[in-house]
């Protein structure tokens, strides 16, 4: 199945698919992204006191 839009074409670079991705975002959404830990992957001793699991550079 064909990329529908640019930040779906692995072909492209990590930034040209970020840029795509990004700027629709409200800045609610892409807090979120920062804080969201992906479900089942973070042991629950490992969460902070916020319950948020570990957060990995972007970068």
């Amino acid at each position: 199945m064909p990329a529908v839009y640019p930040y779906e074409d692995s072909s492209l670079s990590p930034r040209v698919r970020v840029e795509d991705l990004l700027p629709p975002l409200e800045i609610e959404d892409k807090v979120g992204l920062l804080y969201h830990g992906h479900a089942g992957t973070v042991d629950p001793e490992s969460r902070d006191r916020y319950g948020r699991g570990p957060v990995a550079p972007l970068v």
